[in-house]
């Protein structure tokens, strides 16, 4: 009788000792949207934006020329030498870097589409005026 009783014992503690573990939940991940801008005589600004706790966590600026190019996917070969402040991808890099660390509304831009900020003026000397325009409407959609 005792080895029965202990036999019972053992077995009861052994099913309240072995809890379940959780399963683990998959984090969820930020989606990246696309958005288009306006065509103007440059070509269609299209960015690639993901957005979390109300701020710009990843930017890639694009824009498609009148012949459906990509101006990344042409990437040095778009206009080489019409710049004075380098390439447009290393222009338009600098300002995804710049509005990533300091928000889309940090950015000031004249009205001839140029940005007018100290810190950022000597890297970026082509009109942002279409980008910056797109990158506020994704974010006031994304905001919502």
């Amino acid at each position: 009788m005792k080895k029965l009783l202990s036999l019972l014992l053992a077995l009861t503690l052994v099913g309240c000792t072995t809890p379940k573990a959780p399963t683990p939940t998959e984090t969820p991940t930020t989606e990246v949207k696309a958005f288009y801008g306006d065509m103007s005589d440059f070509g269609t600004p299209k960015i690639f934006i993901t957005f979390a706790d109300g701020a710009i966590e990843t930017l890639v600026i694009d824009e498609i020329d009148a012949e459906n190019n990509s101006k990344i996917e042409l990437g040095d070969a778009y206009a080489p030498d019409a710049f004075t402040a380098g390439t447009w991808a290393e222009q338009v890099k600098a300002l995804e870097t710049y509005i990533i660390a300091n928000g889309i509304d940090a950015v000031l831009v004249d009205e001839a589409g140029l940005v007018t900020n100290e810190d950022l003026k000597t890297s970026v000397t082509i009109n942002v005026s279409d980008y910056v325009t797109t990158v506020n409407n994704a974010v006031a959609v994304l905001n919502k």
